[in-house]
């Protein structure tokens, strides 16, 4: 019997890049970050939106910088896992409930 695993490169680096994100959060600068790593802010910031691939080489340092594991970057876990894995998720703008427009119109008022 053969077992086949299908990889979506693409999922894995963007939920990737959603953690490292998370971790660095109030923490550290996408330029502290990269200093730690040995690379620049832009060529972190290429790998945390998903444009370029981190080298596996590159994950073991992140995940120190970051004061985790490279399992805990990698697991499939959802929010759920999050608070397990020390992540905080971020939230984007447009993720957010939007507030109820007042009905009176722009500039309108109370009495």
């Amino acid at each position: 019997m053969t077992i086949t695993a299908t990889i979506d490169a693409d999922a894995i680096n963007a939920r990737l890049g959603r953690r490292v994100r998370s971790l660095m959060f109030g923490k550290l600068t996408q330029v502290e970050l990269a200093e730690k790593i040995g690379t620049t802010q832009s060529a972190l910031s290429r790998r945390i939106h998903g444009d370029v691939d981190f080298r596996p080489h590159e994950l073991s340092i992140v995940a120190r910088a970051l004061g985790t594991t490279v399992d805990a970057l990698l697991a499939e876990g959802g929010p759920s896992d999050y608070k397990a894995m020390g992540i905080r998720p971020v939230v984007k703008l447009s993720d957010r409930p939007r507030r109820r427009s007042d009905s009176r119109g722009p500039g309108s008022r109370a009495a």
